[in-house]
């Protein structure tokens, strides 16, 4: 008889179980899904499919939060909306949520995922040309945190529209759970887990140089 699977007990277990990821690790659908250009898919859409999709593994969102201590990476992550019971209304009905963190003490962090998460600015942005020439800047440039912001002339770049989540695949997951990641660690992090393992899917580092923490921020 078959060994039982395993009991998880945090979210790390779980997004660290390659046998357990939906995508097995073609991530090209799951991005393409977000994409920012190419006729885009209408925000609001994306927004109500997260919020009902399905629970039994769970999704990951990749955003930057601004405050005194500097921009950081955040994971927002199990986003569903609230189940609402017939003739027991609560003020959580119609509402959508995520976790932040990890299990710890059989307790989490619950924060409302905002409505906005998934719209696409008016304005473009100017972004590195590759991931080789984003931690070029930051091999050269040790004092950055940020990437940018680079003038429309410079070489080896490209202008995009970036969501400002964007889904985050379960193998890059445990880079950044449970911690808030200064924008340079992360992306070395991220970009050094993408040189030693598989580039499989191309639409990954694309994404992830297009993402809004590898912009310069904007106030």
């Amino acid at each position: 008889m078959a060994a039982p699977p395993p009991l998880l007990k945090t979210y790390n277990d779980a997004f660290a179980l390659v046998e357990r990821d939906p995508y097995q690790q073609n991530y090209g659908p799951l991005l393409r899904a977000f994409r920012s250009n190419n006729a885009p898919p209408d925000s609001d859409e994306l927004y109500f499919r997260v919020a009902s999709s399905d629970t039994s593994y769970p999704n990951a969102f990749l955003c930057v939060l601004r405050d005194d201590d500097g921009p950081t990476y955040c994971v927002v992550h199990a986003v569903s909306s609230y189940p609402s019971v017939l003739g027991q209304p609560s003020k959580w009905d119609e509402l959508t949520f995520g976790f932040v963190g990890d299990v710890v003490a059989g307790s989490i962090t619950t924060v409302e995922f905002p409505f906005e998460a998934f719209t696409i600015p008016a304005n473009y942005t100017n972004v590195p040309g590759s991931l080789e020439r984003a931690r070029e800047i930051l091999d050269d440039n040790p004092e950055f945190n940020m990437i940018g912001p680079f003038p429309d002339g410079d070489a080896n770049i490209q202008q995009c529209r970036a969501r400002p989540f964007f889904p985050l695949p379960p193998r890059y997951v445990n880079i950044f759970l449970g911690q808030r990641l200064p924008i340079r660690e992360g992306f070395v992090k991220f970009s050094e887990r993408l040189t030693h393992g598989d580039r499989r899917s191309p639409d990954l580092p694309r994404t992830f140089r297009m993402a809004p923490p590898v912009h310069y921020p904007e106030d």
